[in-house]
């Protein structure tokens, strides 16, 4: 794994919800595995290893014995978190590498700089988009398929999450033990916005509306990682998946 490195300066995209998230897991997770990335790095091809993904998501649902809506369409784009569900058109919406600005693909060339160069920056941007934050969006679908998807914000985010961490452990458990790592590195470098005698759901949810992005959501997303990967037992994907929002 490679050294743990938080850096105080913001990536590219600061201003946007999922940058910090992306750079908080990225830095201190595991190196790029070989699925990470395919040789053919078009649009088209990206295109595909995102659909195979979502397809082996799907298929272990049905596997585990749940009632399977229709998959989520998966789009190429450039939306202000990186990735996004968007139920009106029960579709999943990812950037792109290739829709970055040249400011923005510098900003993931120092990331991987500060990995000790052992990944390159697409591969960077990549590995946190396409894996992590992709599959959290589909946890936000699964949500939505099973008509939980209006509750309180916290439960929301955290049951995504949930659902995420339960698939990469069963999937590739050392890119999971990553993001967990890089989730509680990132907390020790950031002040919690949490006022003393306050939950931290309580206070997520009466301030969700008017959160704005950046250091404050992006705490809270590595406070729940970091609580998740706590429990014991660790849930089952079976488990998880059954409680789309957490706690409920």
């Amino acid at each position: 794994m490679p050294k743990c490195r938080i850096a105080r300066k913001h990536g590219p995209r600061s201003r946007r919800a999922g940058a910090l998230l992306l750079l908080s897991v990225v830095v201190c997770a595991t190196a790029v595995s070989p699925q990470a990335l395919t040789a053919d790095d078009s649009d088209a091809a990206v295109l595909a290893q995102l659909t195979e993904l979502r397809d082996a998501f799907v298929k272990r649902i049905g596997e585990e014995g749940y009632k399977v809506c229709p998959a989520p369409q998966v789009e190429l784009a450039d939306p202000p978190s990186l990735a996004r569900y968007v139920s009106e058109r029960n579709s999943v919406s990812v950037a792109a590498w290739s829709h970055l600005t040249s400011t923005e693909k510098q900003g993931f060339e120092e990331m991987a700089q500060n990995m000790g160069g052992e990944a390159s920056a697409r591969s960077v941007f990549e590995n946190g988009t396409n894996r992590w934050l992709f599959v959290h969006e589909l946890g936000h679908w699964w949500q939505t398929c099973r008509h939980a998807s209006q509750a309180h914000a916290y439960a929301q985010e955290n049951g995504a999450n949930r659902i995420a961490l339960a698939f990469w452990r069963e999937r590739d458990p050392r890119y999971a033990v990553g993001v967990v790592h890089g989730y509680r590195a990132l907390l020790t470098a950031m002040p919690g916005p949490v006022p003393a005698g306050q939950s931290v759901a309580s206070y997520f949810d009466a301030n969700f509306a008017t959160m704005t992005p950046g250091d404050t959501s992006t705490w809270f997303q590595a406070k729940m990682i970091a609580d998740l990967a706590e429990e014991n037992p660790l849930p089952s994907f079976h488990k998880a998946l059954s409680q789309p929002l957490y706690p409920y």
